[in-house]
């Protein structure tokens, strides 16, 4: 029988807090996928800010991550209307380099990595 790791070869837990089964999937996704939420977060802000940005008047109701094959940002508009965005790695590494040092200061000791907790983060970056 295989020997179990001990807690310093184990990598660190994330906790997170999620207020429904879409946002608990998505994290599992995202986790199982080896990415971190945090620049998913991010990537996803930025993809709905710059839709809303070009789209004022189209009204979205929420923004998902998705892997159906690739790695994409889901927006639901209103009229049930989905807009698919590619998110490539380039973008999620980008965010590592553009963020890093607030994106870390800001998840210490935080369990709710989300839309707000985003917008924090790229508004300490400007």
């Amino acid at each position: 029988m295989p020997e179990l790791p001990t807690r310093d070869e184990m990598e660190p837990y994330r906790y997170r807090v999620v207020f429904d089964a879409n946002d608990l999937r998505e994290k599992a996704l995202i986790f199982s996928l080896g990415l971190d939420d945090r620049y998913v977060a991010i990537v996803k802000f930025i993809m709905s800010a710059l839709f809303q940005d070009k789209h004022p008047d189209r009204k979205m109701l929420w923004v998902r991550f998705a892997n159906e094959p690739e790695i994409k940002i889901l927006m639901l508009l209103e009229g049930n209307h989905v807009v698919e965005n590619s998110m490539s790695m380039d973008a999620y590494n980008r965010i590592a380099e553009d963020y890093g040092t607030v994106m870390d200061e800001k998840s210490k000791n935080c369990y709710f990595v989300n839309r707000a907790w985003a917008y924090s983060v790229c508004l300490n970056e400007q």
